[in-house]
C-alpha cells in the first residue's frame, strides 16, 4: 500500500513539473506571410518616402497602371501625387508606368488614364503589397491575376469605380480615357473588405543621411527602350530632380495635363534580360524581364553610384555594390526596369 502512495506522490510531482494539461494550439497567423515589422510601427510613416505621413488610418500603398507613349505624356491626371513611380518597356518599345499612392487617402480626386496589367508589373505589386488598379492586362497577367494572388480591381468589370472621362476623351481620345479616383477606389476597398494595413516592410530603405554617389549627376540621360529617352535635371534648390522626355539638348519637361512637372528625389535604373511573351492572338508580343541578379544605379543628390538588384516573382532586393543595403534619400523614387542591352548609354554631367 506504501508503494502506490508512494507512485501517486511521484506521478502528482511530475504532473506539476511538467503542467499536464492539454497543449496550447499553436495560434493562426493574421496575416498569409509573416510580416517583417509591426503594422503599428508603420502608421504616421509614409512607407514609399519614408517621410512622415499627416493621415494613417492605412498603410497598404494602391498601385494604379498609366500610360507613358508619346500620345498621353502631358495629359495624365494625377500621377504628380504619387509618391513612387515604376516604369518598364510593354510591348513594341513602348513605356508603362505603374504609380503607386502610400495608401487609399494620398489618391487623388481623379486620375487617369488608367490601362492594362503587365507580367512586370505584377511581380513588383507583390513585393511592395499593393492594391493592384488595372483595365483588363495581357494573356499573361490575366492568368497571373485570377490565381488570386495579389489584390486587384480590374475597370472592365466595375463601372461604378471606373469612368470613361470627358476631359481625358478630349485630351487623347477613348481607349485612353478611364479614370478613377480617391473616393472610389476607397469605397470598393471597403466594400470588398480588402485589408488596408501593411503587414510586411517596404523593400527600398530610406535614411536622412544616405550614401552619395562618386559620379557626379546633376544632368542624366537614359534610353528607357529602343525608342524611348528621358532627361533628369537636379534642381539643387529643391534636392529633386525634374523629369523630361528626350535628349539632353531637345528634352522638354513631363507635364500632367494642369501643367506640373514631374519631379523626385531619388531615381533608379535596373537592367535585366527581356524576353517576349506570346500574348493574345494578332495582338503581338508583350516583353517580360527575367528575375535574379543585376545591377542598375542610384541617382540622388546630384551623384550617382552603381548598386546591385535581386528580383523574384514577389521580391525586390536594392543593395550596393558590396552587397549591403542600398538606402535611398527620404523623398520620391522613380524606377525604370530596363533591357539590359540598353546599358551604356546613359550619359551622366
Amino acid at each position: 500500500m506504501k508503494k502506490i502512495v508512494a507512485l501517486a506522490l511521484i506521478l502528482v510531482l511530475l504532473c506539476g513539473m511538467t503542467a499536464c494539461s492539454k497543449p496550447e494550439e499553436p495560434s493562426e497567423p493574421t496575416t498569409t506571410s509573416a510580416p517583417t515589422t509591426t503594422t503599428q510601427s508603420l502608421k504616421g510613416i509614409n512607407l514609399l518616402t519614408g517621410e512622415k505621413a499627416s493621415d494613417s488610418s492605412s498603410s497598404r500603398p494602391i498601385g494604379i497602371m498609366m500610360p507613358n507613349d508619346s500620345k498621353s505624356i502631358g495629359k495624365q491626371i494625377g500621377i504628380d501625387q504619387a509618391d513612387f513611380i515604376i516604369e518598364t518597356e510593354t510591348e513594341g518599345s513602348i513605356p508603362r508606368l505603374l504609380a503607386i499612392f502610400r495608401n487609399m487617402e494620398a489618391l487623388p480626386d481623379k486620375v487617369g488614364p488608367i490601362r492594362s496589367a503587365r507580367t512586370p508589373f505584377i511581380s513588383t505589386a507583390r513585393a511592395l503589397d499593393l492594391v493592384y488598379v488595372h483595365v483588363g492586362g495581357s494573356l499573361q497577367a490575366r492568368a497571373m491575376l485570377k490565381t488570386g494572388i495579389l489584390d486587384n480591381f480590374d475597370a472592365i468589370y466595375d463601372s461604378k469605380t471606373f469612368w470613361r472621362d470627358d476631359q481625358l476623351k478630349a485630351a487623347i481620345d477613348y481607349e485612353h480615357s478611364v479614370a478613377t479616383s480617391g473616393e472610389a477606389i476607397s469605397a470598393r476597398i471597403t466594400k470588398n473588405n480588402i485589408r488596408t494595413e501593411a503587414t510586411q516592410a517596404f523593400p527600398f530603405k530610406f535614411s536622412e543621411t544616405a550614401k552619395t554617389g562618386e559620379t557626379p549627376a546633376n544632368t542624366v540621360q537614359l534610353r528607357t527602350t529602343a525608342s524611348h529617352t528621358v532627361t533628369f535635371k537636379y534642381d539643387e534648390a529643391t534636392k529633386t530632380y525634374n523629369k523630361n522626355v528626350g535628349k539632353i539638348e531637345t528634352c522638354k519637361p513631363h507635364k500632367t495635363i494642369d501643367g506640373k512637372q514631374l519631379s523626385f528625389t531619388n531615381v533608379l535604373v535596373l537592367y535585366a534580360t527581356k524576353f517576349a511573351e506570346v500574348t493574345d492572338p494578332g495582338k503581338g508580343n508583350t516583353c517580360n524581364f527575367e528575375n535574379g541578379t543585376g545591377t542598375g544605379y542610384l541617382i540622388s543628390m546630384g551623384t550617382c553610384r552603381e548598386i546591385t538588384f535581386n528580383r523574384t516573382d514577389s521580391s525586390i532586393a536594392i543593395m550596393e555594390k558590396d552587397g549591403t543595403t542600398a538606402l535611398l534619400n527620404k523623398g520620391k523614387t522613380y524606377m525604370f526596369l530596363v533591357d539590359k542591352t540598353l546599358a551604356g548609354n546613359e550619359i551622366f554631367q
